[in-house]
């Protein structure tokens, strides 16, 4: 992939990190929610999914490639060491660059570098 690719070790993915993640309180926004731990790393890793009866598979993948685009370049001003999951419970949700959802619950959760 080319220099725009959201990295694969950016990508959270074994079972058990999912886990332990969705045993933390989630932060709320309208139709997200996002569920933050610590991890051992020195970066961040990211996973974006959805309830259950969400929307057609062309709805879920437009939605994950625009929150990974978004992620991609939110990635360098957020603080380093947290695994995030990012759970989409309404298929009305609108991703753009200017105004998302993900900023606003990161801006919730306190993940902004100062």
């Amino acid at each position: 992939m080319g220099k725009f690719s959201f990295p694969r070790q950016y990508r959270l993915s074994d079972r058990e990190s999912v886990r332990h993640a969705f045993k933390e309180f989630p932060f709320f926004e309208r139709r997200v929610k996002l569920f933050v731990v610590s991890n051992c790393l020195e970066y961040n890793r990211y996973m974006v999914t959805f309830r259950r009866n969400f929307g057609t598979a062309v709805k879920r993948n437009r939605i994950r490639r625009c929150s990974r685009e978004v992620l991609r370049h939110l990635h360098p001003l957020l603080k380093q060491g947290y695994d995030m999951v990012f759970l989409f419970t309404d298929p009305q949700i609108v991703i753009t660059t200017n105004q998302n959802p993900l900023s606003v619950l990161l801006r919730k959760a306190h993940l902004f570098r100062d």
